[in-house]
């Protein structure tokens, strides 16, 4: 997990990551410090208020870590997957050539849906393009 974590292509989903995690962080420590200053008399709704922003911000940022670790987890599942589909599919089409060169391919014969569908006939329209045309003014 560390090597696919350290890759190239994540450094700047890291950076994203450990800012928003710094500014959640940050704005926990404002909180605490607005908490814990002498405040007015009379006014402990607002010193109550303070600690539930600053626990608020500290659960932002246990979400954010929770969501890079998820995002992370997630990200090396489905490539992990992907490069076992590329791996098979590398594999089917040589199965299947061999296949194809074991058996002889016999001719496909019409079928009476592709004989109802058949507007040429047997002749192609490069046959009927040669002919003139009878009938027809212009």
């Amino acid at each position: 997990m560390r090597s696919y974590v350290l890759q190239i292509r994540w450094l700047p989903w890291h950076a994203l990551w450990a800012v928003l995690l710094a500014g959640c962080l940050g704005m926990a420590w404002w909180q605490w410090d607005v908490a814990t200053s002498p405040h007015p008399p009379g006014a402990p709704v607002q010193v109550w208020r303070n600690y539930a922003y600053a626990a608020n911000w500290l659960i932002f940022a246990g979400v954010a870590v929770w969501f890079w670790w998820r995002y992370m987890r997630d990200q090396r599942a489905a490539d992990q997957r992907a490069a076992e589909q590329r791996e098979q599919a590398e594999q089917l089409p040589s199965a299947r050539s061999q296949e194809r060169l074991d058996r002889p391919q016999e001719p496909q014969q019409p079928t009476s849906r592709m004989v109802e569908f058949d507007i040429f006939g047997s002749t192609s329209g490069a046959d009927q393009a040669d002919e003139p045309e009878q009938g027809r003014r212009g």
